[in-house]
């Protein structure tokens, strides 16, 4: 800031009958100066500042005259003079201006007198020994281009007196056309220190931020403006050159009240994240000591590009499923991968379960918010039906929320593993292993008695199978092998039949077996899925020689994928 100096001069001047002006230039004192029996001192302020009135006072005094008795003094006038770096500013006549403290027989006329104190004089006489005192008084107000003239920041002022005496007019040359100065005293001026405060602004990615600045403890009529800088995206307020995004121009910063607030500037981002904004102030008219520049980081100073993402995982447990009613337990973690803090709660829609999630409180910071980089674990069971076990598979879809926020949609795929034969206990009904829910039998036992096989148990057992057929007549066959060579096999029981996929019977069908091979024909109303259940007779290897070992049957059906299915003939 440019720095300046004030140079004031006082002059009072004295109008004599003949006037001869004496002008004395300016010089440091340390008491007042005496000129011919006319003593001039003065008293200022020691410091005033930048739109403040520079405060006088005064004291004339007629002291030490050649010929006391004689040379009473006349003052007609009083001048102020203020230099300053626009040149040389002279007031009107203070006299009449001042109000004065009479003392020693000191009069005044052409104004009015009340107790001591006179004011509106024209002129005063001051008798040998007498004063005149004034009161405090200013004419003049310190301004920006005082302080911005010189490097030492001082006003000086000076007083002039010129007089004439009484016995001028008695005796030819008796000190006519005298002047008294007071030599220059200083003054120090003090400029405005204003601060700078900002209020920047967040936005969403794509809509602009904005930032303002405040300028406060300015002086006088003050005339600046400010330059906004902006940096980032940053992770942390570094303000480094390579991430300056934004220069505005000069931001005008007028005032005449002692603050000012900018308009504001604005930055489109696109990109998310932190950007911080430096805003420098400068003072133009010289009257103020411009405030360091906004620190990067500072508060008010930075500007969120706001980016709000929610992330939904989620996963199943078990990844299969065989049977109806089944539970399928759904994990759902939801993390905010923005930079915003979204309110709570957190919720998670599915279209196949309904999902709990616990309180946002209970994670992260412990505050009503899921703030960037949380997460939070919602949980929802799922019970398999038939539809879903004859589907072969469920995909559910989920999507979380909070915060006005939706999150990816997130799907889940559970695989059944619905048994296409199975070996079963006697007492198994379709529905139950159409169901899944069927209990698998995986061996007889037996005891031997005269080295044959006796008493097998369970006495019978039943062999499903789903098959696909066509609309009309359809045959499967089903085949029974074994791992041993007792080469007995298991004949049919009562009580065999083809089912739709629903359980019901098909109305015309034949189930045979011979020598381990069942030839089933059915006449399937429409294509589809359809069951076939065989009981066989596991007594029906009774009476042979008893194998050496375990014998494992094999039950088969000719083209059907997934058909074998193992029963044990347990050596006791």
């Amino acid at each position: 800031m440019h720095i300046a100096r004030l140079t004031r001069r006082i002059l009072v001047v004295v109008t004599t009958l003949s006037l001869l002006a004496m002008s004395l230039a300016p010089g440091a004192v340390s008491a007042p100066r005496v000129a011919q029996g006319l003593a001039v001192s003065k008293g200022c302020e020691a410091q005033t500042a930048v739109g403040q009135p520079y405060i006088c006072n005064y004291i004339i005094t007629n002291a030490n005259p050649p010929n006391p008795s004689q040379n009473t003094l006349v003052i007609t006038a009083i001048y102020d003079t203020v230099t300053t770096s626009g040149g040389a500013v002279t007031s009107v006549n203070l006299l009449p201006l001042l109000h004065l403290n009479l003392a020693g027989g000191a009069i005044c006329v052409g104004g009015s007198l009340s107790g001591t104190v006179y004011f509106g004089a024209t002129s005063c006489t001051v008798p040998y020994g007498g004063s005149i005192t004034t009161a405090d008084y200013s004419f003049y107000t310190v301004v920006n281009a005082d302080y911005a003239f010189q490097p030492d920041h001082q006003l000086v002022d000076q007083v002039t007196v010129t007089w004439h005496s009484m016995c001028d007019i008695l005796t030819a040359g008796c000190n006519a056309g005298n002047q008294a100065n007071q030599a220059p005293g200083a003054s120090d001026i003090t400029a405005g220190t204003p601060t700078i405060t900002t209020s920047a602004t967040s936005a969403l990615v794509g809509l602009p931020v904005t930032d303002t600045a405040t300028i406060s403890g300015l002086l006088g009529t003050a005339t600046g403006y400010v330059v906004f800088q902006l940096y980032g995206p940053e992770a942390s307020a570094t303000c480094a050159a390579g991430d300056l995004v934004y220069t505005s121009g000069q931001v005008a910063a007028d005032t005449s009240s002692g603050s000012v607030t900018t308009a504001p500037v604005s930055f489109t981002p696109t990109l998310a994240g932190n950007y911080y904004w430096v805003a420098t102030f400068t003072d133009t008219d010289g009257g103020n000591i411009a405030p360091a520049p906004t620190a990067c980081g500072d508060t008010g100073e930075t500007s969120v590009a706001q980016h709000p993402a929610l992330t939904l995982v989620k996963t199943a447990t078990p990844a299969t499923y065989s049977t109806v009613g089944q539970t399928i337990s759904y994990s759902y973690l939801v993390t905010n991968t923005g930079n915003v803090s979204l309110a709570g709660p957190v919720t998670v829609t599915d279209n196949k379960a309904t999902v709990t999630c616990p309180n946002v409180n209970t994670v992260g910071n412990l505050d009503g918010n899921l703030d960037p980089g949380e997460s939070i674990t919602c949980t929802a069971t799922y019970t398999i039906t038939l539809a879903d076990l004859n589907a072969g598979s469920v995909t559910n879809t989920a999507t979380a929320h909070a915060g006005g926020t939706n999150s990816n949609p997130s799907s889940q795929t559970v695989t059944g593993t619905q048994k296409t034969g199975q070996i079963t206990p006697t007492g198994t009904t379709c529905s139950q292993f159409n169901l899944g829910s069927a209990d698998t039998l995986s061996q007889l036992n037996y005891s031997i008695k005269n080295g044959q096989v006796s008493a097998v148990n369970p006495g019978v057992f039943f062999y499903w199978i789903k098959v696909t057929a066509v609309a009309g007549s359809n045959t499967f066959t089903v085949n029974q092998s074994q791992s041993d060579a007792f080469a007995h096999f298991f004949d049919q029981a009562a009580g065999s039949f083809v089912y739709s996929s629903g359980c019901t019977k098909v109305s015309v069908q034949s189930i045979t077996t011979s020598t381990g091979v069942t030839t089933v024909t059915f006449t399937a109303p429409s294509a589809g899925t359809y069951i076939i259940g065989i009981k066989y007779n596991s007594k029906s290897v009774e009476g042979f020689t008893a194998p050496s070992g375990d014998v494992i049957y094999t039950f088969a059906t000719g083209g059907v994928s997934g058909s074998s299915q193992n029963i044990t003939l347990k050596h006791p």
